[in-house]
């Protein structure tokens, strides 16, 4: 035993040496045991003068929309447009058959006739002293009454021909000649497609983004890679009660009338106003969050934050709430992160 025990010693030192020089992996920031630094990059949010672009989503309507229903019972006897038929306003689409209301026009006619012969006599007979001023005041009151049976038999006559309250075009009709239709059936709809209104929402904290005659882009579902110029005009008093938002309607020109009531668009605003605020790499947003968050980098590990979103510009947004300015935040690498998260930094390059 006693020849080997050199033999044995040299092995244990030549172990004790291996173990000591054989190369380890470096302790991880969590501690002992801990997760291994996920490596990102960051960048640093920034407070500037913020004029970005609001991005919303909205529904376009007509400048103007009717449906046309009569205000009073009867035979259609005329229908004086074609469908889909562009009409200048005035233009007399539906008729009635009036025969009824010209008889009680020509009637009043002649009671009017007889009341304004009436009140003449009985002027000259008051002048001549050979009558009362009751008997005037009785005639006076007759000529007035026939005037007015006259105007409302040709408020009736006139009732019996719908016109075009203005220039547009007409859908498709609901009755055909010789239906009778009852006071306030639906006849046919009429809109004004050269200008279209676009409404949407936007946030509350926009406001001070917002104002009067700001520039809208208009892209429609429908209409892929198409864009339609406009301006806002008119905003609700009132922000809504549910969603703490801004309602707001910009017209938008559409001369070929290719926009249609009732489409889906996208609403790009370029604000008119700009505000001091706090901006980050679009990219810091993290993707497919239910509410928008970032990650923000505090001693070491990755904190996750949701935050408030205002307009865009190129590359970067506007946070409203959630981040001060000098704050650190992930703009590449957060599909690697949990909130808590130890992490290894680099700048963005």
């Amino acid at each position: 035993m006693r020849k080997f025990l050199p033999y044995l010693i040299i092995l244990a030192v030549t172990a004790a040496l291996a173990w000591w020089l054989w190369p380890r992996p470096p302790a991880a920031p969590g501690g002992a045991g801990g997760p291994a630094a996920v490596r990102v990059e960051t960048a640093v949010a920034e407070e500037r003068d913020v004029t970005p672009t609001l991005e919303a989503v909205g529904s376009l309507r007509a400048n103007e929309d009717v449906v046309l229903r009569p205000e009073i019972g009867g035979r259609v006897v005329a229908i004086r447009f074609d469908e889909g038929q562009r009409v200048p306003r005035g233009a007399p689409l539906v008729t009635l058959d009036d025969s009824v209301y010209r008889a009680e026009v020509d009637k009043a006619r002649v009671s009017l006739e007889l009341a304004q012969r009436n009140h003449e006599r009985t002027r000259d007979i008051v002048e001549k002293k050979l009558g009362s001023a009751r008997d005037l005041d009785v005639a006076v009151a007759a000529l007035q009454s026939a005037r007015a049976e006259l105007e409302l038999a040709q408020a009736r006559l006139d009732k019996a021909t719908l016109t075009a309250p203005f220039a547009g075009v007409v859908g498709l009709r609901a009755v055909s000649p010789g239906a009778y239709v009852a006071a306030g059936q639906d006849l046919v709809r009429l809109v004004d497609l050269d200008t279209m209104k676009a409404e949407f929402l936007l946030p509350e904290s926009a406001l001070p983004l917002l104002g009067r005659n700001d520039a809208v882009r208009v892209l429609p579902d429908a209409l892929p890679g198409e864009s339609f110029e406009g301006t806002v005009y008119a905003m609700e008093p009132a922000v809504t009660e549910t969603g703490r938002s801004l309602t707001l309607r910009a017209r938008i020109t559409n001369p070929d009338g290719r926009l249609k009531p009732g489409m889906f668009a996208r609403i790009e605003l370029r604000a008119g106003h700009a505000v001091r605020g706090v901006v980050v790499p679009e990219a810091a947003v993290v993707p497919g969050a239910d509410l928008p968050a970032v990650f923000r980098v505090n001693a070491g590990h990755a904190e996750r934050v949701t935050v408030a979103l205002g307009g865009r510009g190129p590359g970067w947004v506007h946070v409203t709430e959630g981040l001060a300015a000098g704050d650190v935040i992930v703009v590449a690498g957060q599909e690697k992160l949990r909130d808590g998260a130890p992490v290894d930094t680099a700048p963005a390059g």
